[in-house]
């Protein structure tokens, strides 16, 4: 008879399908199948469990999902032997992590950020832990996150991802950041006629503008002399006037750009000037002693920056005070008056008529017989100034009457001595007397009357000679004096 003996334990094995990550991780589902030889009597079973639940006989493959497993499995012979029990450890990790960010700044309008944007990153993984959390700014370089990102002004890309211990990738996430920390800046131009001291002499147009960067200029805003806001629309026009413009700007991201002042002075017209004449008034316009002027000059919107005047034509003076003319004759006064902004006032013309002397006679005579009625009397009288207007005779004293422009008059005289008055008068109301005396007697007395007028027509030819040569003396001083 004989007897089989079986010494020798079975052996078994276990083989894992699935996809190999790293650090020994399957990144699928794993299929366990088990084997198990027996040399002598032949394998009876394999038996296996799981993380130390009860023992199963095996049937065939199985599959293990998410998670970490131990495995533990040995084999019987037909003859009772068992074999030391195999242990394996089995970490499947099937899902990939997940990153999130975390995003911090101030919120703007249109989508816009207005500060830096500070982005936190932060990882999650099921079973196999996260690796490492990698990114990228607009398609640059990947780089190992660490820390915040700090990201500035533009449209940015942010593309991020995370990988965990078994290998896997996340798929990348991609974020899109509007910035915008800058306002714009806004700014007027002018066009005009520029003047003096930073004045206007026309009508300004003014053109508003402004930049921005990053999201763009939404609109502009502006005010003049403290009124209303008001969007601007197109290029407006100030006129006259000391004026404040004020403008600003605001972006797409809702920033508002400084206010700006702009001072725009406009003056379109120039100062007006006045004279003031003080003086003797005589007659027919005619001043009959040295006239005092003064000038004055407003202006409504710059100020009077100086005043000038001329006389006669000559060279122009600038005014600094009040000034006289004393030269006798007609004399004609201009003057104008500039303002701070360059514009020139109208040249105002006025006449100044100054009598300086009085008439004066050159001659007066009496016809040379005498001894008898009708008497006639000569003369001639010259005014340096306004000339000779009239002449006005008397006998003895009798009143004066007008002879006009006559220089000559046939007098009706009694016998005996009679004085002769003429009177010079000029246009401005002055007058001069000339005095003659003249004896008239009858036939029966002529001698004697003859002397008489001859004495008579003496002492006038003296009076015309001394006349003259004052004239001639005035007239030299008057000639110097222009």
């Amino acid at each position: 008879m004989s007897v089989p003996v079986d010494t020798t334990t079975p052996v078994s094995s276990a083989v894992l399908g699935g996809s190999l990550g790293d650090n020994g991780w399957y990144r699928s589902n794993v299929t366990i199948s088990l084997n198990a030889s027996d040399a002598t009597s032949g394998v009876a079973q394999i038996s296996y469990r799981l993380d130390n639940g009860s023992w199963l006989v095996y049937e065939g493959s199985f599959v293990l999902t998410q998670g970490e497993y131990t495995l533990e499995y040995f084999a019987t012979d037909a003859a009772g032997l068992v074999e030391p029990t195999h242990t394996r450890t089995i970490r499947i990790n099937t899902l990939a992590p997940l990153t999130t960010a975390s995003v911090s700044g101030t919120v703007g309008a249109n989508g816009w950020y207005i500060s830096s944007v500070s982005v936190t990153l932060n990882a999650s993984d099921r079973d196999g832990g996260v690796s490492e959390i990698l990114y990228r700014l607009d398609g640059g370089p990947w780089t190992v996150y660490s820390g915040p990102i700090v990201v500035g002004d533009g449209r940015r890309v942010l593309d991020y991802y995370a990988t965990d211990r078994s290998g896997h990738l996340e798929p990348a996430h991609s974020t899109t950041f509007s910035i915008d920390s800058m306002p714009p800046v806004a700014s007027a131009s002018l066009i005009g006629t520029v003047g003096e001291n930073t004045w206007y002499l026309s009508n300004v147009t003014v053109t508003l503008d402004a930049s921005d960067a990053t999201s763009g200029v939404a609109g502009i805003r502006y005010r003049v002399d403290g009124g209303p806001w008001q969007p601007y629309v197109g290029p407006f026009m100030l006129g006259a006037g000391r004026h404040s413009l004020d403008v600003f700007a605001f972006d797409v991201a809702g920033l508002w750009s400084l206010f700006s002042t702009t001072k725009i002075d406009i003056d379109l017209v120039g100062p007006s000037t006045a004279d003031s004449v003080a003086g003797i008034a005589g007659e027919n316009g005619w001043y009959v002693s040295d006239v005092m002027v003064t000038l004055s000059a407003s202006d409504a919107g710059s100020g009077v920056a100086s005043t000038a005047y001329r006389l006669d034509g000559g060279a122009w003076i600038t005014y600094a005070g009040t000034f006289s003319i004393s030269q006798g004759g007609r004399h004609l006064l201009e003057f104008a008056s500039v303002d701070r902004a360059g514009n020139q006032g109208p040249t105002v013309r006025d006449s100044v008529d100054v009598e300086a002397s009085k008439p004066y006679f050159l001659s007066l005579t009496a016809a040379a017989n005498a001894t008898s009625s009708p008497v006639r009397v000569t003369w001639s009288a010259a005014d340096n100034d306004s000339g000779i207007a009239g002449y006005e005779v008397r006998v003895d004293d009798g009143a004066f009457f007008s002879v006009g422009m006559a220089t000559s008059v046939l007098l009706n005289l009694s016998d005996g001595s009679h004085v002769i008055q003429v009177k010079a008068l000029d246009g401005a109301g002055q007058s001069t007397i000339g005095t003659l005396s003249v004896q008239v007697l009858s036939a029966s007395g002529a001698p004697f009357g003859s002397l008489f007028l001859v004495v008579g027509a003496l002492v006038g030819g003296a009076l015309a000679v001394v006349s003259f040569r004052v004239w001639r003396t005035r007239r030299g001083s008057n000639d110097k004096s222009r």
